[in-house]
């Protein structure tokens, strides 16, 4: 990261754990781990290697160990919307 470049700032999780990135005041998107931290960052044009925990780098409005994901919850609901779904496609394609 150069000196040009804006401070990241990784808000604290909202209610589903996920974080809001931010860079420069403008989001940049939302990540519910590191690895998508990094991702996020990346897609933003950090380098790969951009130390997270450099408090002149990145700053956290939350503790950066606290990544609340709730992924067996995430999973489970996207599987229900998928047999809903489904369920729907069938009746449609039987009636009509």
């Amino acid at each position: 990261m150069t000196r040009s470049q804006p401070q990241v700032v990784v808000h604290a999780p909202d209610g589903r754990g996920l974080r809001e990135v931010d860079v420069g005041g403008v989001s940049i998107g939302s990540a519910w781990s590191i690895r998508e931290l990094r991702r996020v960052l990346r897609r933003a044009g950090f380098p790969a290697d951009t130390e997270l925990q450099h408090p002149a780098k990145v700053r956290w409005r939350a503790d950066a160990a606290l990544w609340p994901d709730r992924t067996w919850q995430r999973r489970a609901t996207a599987c229900l919307m998928a047999l809903g779904i489904v369920t729907s496609a069938t009746v449609l394609f039987r009636v009509g």
